[in-house]
Formats: structure tokens, C-alpha cells, sequence
């Protein structure tokens, strides 16, 4: 039994997307690529029901534009209407290496790799207390 798992990554807002493939286009036939950020101009998540062509690979498609005019653009190797959400639970955990490594607790400069797994458990539990104590 094969087992496939399925890709969700977050791509650039000026990726090319196209619906033909670009090797198999006939010559009387124009291909249109657009860009994605020209796909996605709304402050809602879009997720095309048709694979695109985007990097050479036909992926599905899914994005947002924030309303500070950045995009999210994700592109998915299965058709998946939670695409949103799946990516949100990598983005929090995105999120949690990204204060642990720049803002604050400086786990970059942890060299002792016998003490990196006590160092995770002290500054889980800061973090915690820290964002905690900021919401009550």
C-alpha cells in the first residue's frame, strides 16, 4: 500500500499560475499565467477548485490578501477546503521557534546540546506564563 502525504507550503505573492501546462501548450493555443497576488485580492481565503501550474508542479491553490495588503498564498498537493487551517497550526508553531530563536530567549546561543532539551522546557513554560499573564 502506498501511503501519500499531502504538501502545504507558502509560496510568493508574484508566483506564476497557469492553467496548461507550459511544455504541453499547443502553438495556436496562449497560455496565461497570472500572477498570484492578481488571483487573490480579497480579505477572505480563495481556494481554487482546479489545479494550477505553479514551480512546473500542478498544485491546488489557496490564498488571501491581509488586510495590510500582504498576501498568503499556499499551494497544496491534494485539494484540501481546510488548507487555511492546516497551515494555521504550522504558522503557531512557526511562531513559537521564531521567539525562541530572535526575540528574547536567544536559543541560538545554546551550545550545550545535553542541556537543549531542559532549555525548551524552561522557556515553554516562560512563554506560556508570559503570553498568559498578558491575557488575563
Amino acid at each position: 500500500m502506498i501511503q501519500v502525504r499531502v504538501v502545504v507550503i507558502q509560496v510568493r505573492a508574484n508566483a506564476l499560475l497557469s492553467n496548461i501546462k507550459p511544455e504541453k501548450a499547443l502553438s495556436k493555443v496562449t497560455v496565461k499565467s497570472y500572477r498570484a497576488e492578481q488571483i487573490f485580492t480579497k480579505n477572505r481565503w480563495v481556494l481554487l477548485r482546479k489545479p494550477r501550474w505553479i514551480y512546473g508542479q500542478s498544485m491546488y491553490v489557496a490564498g488571501i490578501k491581509l488586510p495590510n495588503g500582504e498576501h498568503v498564498i499556499l499551494m497544496s498537493s491534494e485539494y484540501l477546503p481546510t488548507i487555511a487551517q492546516i497551515y494555521s497550526q504550522r504558522w503557531q508553531i512557526e511562531t513559537l521557534f521564531g521567539a525562541f530563536k530572535s526575540r528574547g530567549f536567544n536559543l541560538a546561543g545554546v551550545n550545550n546540546y545535553k542541556r537543549i532539551s531542559t532549555f525548551l522546557f524552561v522557556e515553554s513554560i516562560t512563554l506560556t506564563w508570559a503570553i498568559r499573564s498578558m491575557v488575563t
